[in-house]
């Protein structure tokens, strides 16, 4: 069975991959500050998603609705998508960065954060 503390701890690892590949990337000296804070929101906003999504997983299995999960993925799938441009073109029109380096910390929070939100709604759905 899985629980919050599961999800909480894989969105730590989650948030460790995306320290790492930040870490890495200011090493190339390229607006470090923006690549920082492109970094620090990724996590909080993928770290929500992950959770709300699990959340929603949780009340997806218990459903009568034997589709229920398949729907759910999908919209999360379209959500994350949506909400994840918006993102970055606000980051973009506001910042107006120099340089593309920064949107790489994004990609690899969503990565990784992608892989903890399929694992954790396999094993629900695996768990029921």
């Amino acid at each position: 069975m899985i629980t919050n503390h599961k999800v909480l701890l894989w969105c730590f690892y989650a948030m460790i991959i995306t320290l790492a590949g930040s870490g890495l990337l200011s090493l190339a000296g390229e607006e470090v500050e923006l690549l920082w804070l492109m970094t620090a929101v990724s996590i909080v906003y993928f770290t929500l998603f992950c959770l709300i999504a699990f959340f929603l997983g949780v009340k997806a299995v218990k459903s009568r609705d034997l589709n229920a999960m398949n729907k759910l993925f999908m919209a999360l799938v379209l959500v994350k998508l949506t909400t994840a441009l918006v993102l970055v073109v606000v980051f973009l029109k506001i910042f107006e960065p120099s340089g593309k380096l920064f949107i790489l910390p994004f990609i690899i929070a969503y990565v990784a954060y992608t892989a903890v939100e399929v694992i954790s709604l396999r094993t629900l759905l695996r768990s029921h």
